[in-house]
């Protein structure tokens, strides 16, 4: 389904030409080489403290050029950033959710007690904050899913 006539067409099924990137609020092709490392600083013992802030919140992006997509988006952009760390850091992620669905953050390969984010356990509800915490170990890359 077209959503806008004008727009190029190469087939009855598809739509061409440029996505705005602007109007999305993010580039996807910078996202590739994009990484997170926080706000660093040190704890008392000596440790590195890294600190995140992950909001979640509906908004259409668009996909094609005049088609938008009800996206859960993650500081506004989708897929969320990529947080880097090194083993050993403390991580804190203060997970807000500006949306209207309850979220969670599971972490691959992260092993806490009532961490381990499936629902029910600690979710972010509507209009609510979640502080997810923990050392990092052991090394590796672990791909985060919010859900």
């Amino acid at each position: 389904m077209r959503t806008n006539p004008s727009a190029p067409v190469h087939s009855s099924s598809m739509i061409v030409g440029d996505v705005d990137h602007a109007r999305n609020g993010f580039d996807p092709r910078a996202i590739l080489t994009d990484w997170d490392a926080g706000q660093v600083s040190k704890l008392p013992n000596g440790q590195t403290l890294r600190d995140y802030q992950i909001t979640v919140e509906e908004r259409g992006i668009e996909i094609a050029p005049g088609v938008f997509y009800p996206a859960w988006t993650y500081n506004g952009r989708v897929p969320e950033p990529t947080l880097r760390v090194t083993e050993g850091d403390r991580v804190r992620i203060r997970f807000t959710n500006q949306s209207t669905h309850p979220h969670t953050i599971h972490f691959h390969g992260i092993h806490t007690a009532r961490q381990d984010e499936v629902p029910g356990t600690i979710e972010a509800f509507p209009g609510k904050e979640v502080i997810y915490e923990f050392e990092a170990k052991p090394f590796g890359c672990h791909l985060g899913s919010p859900i």
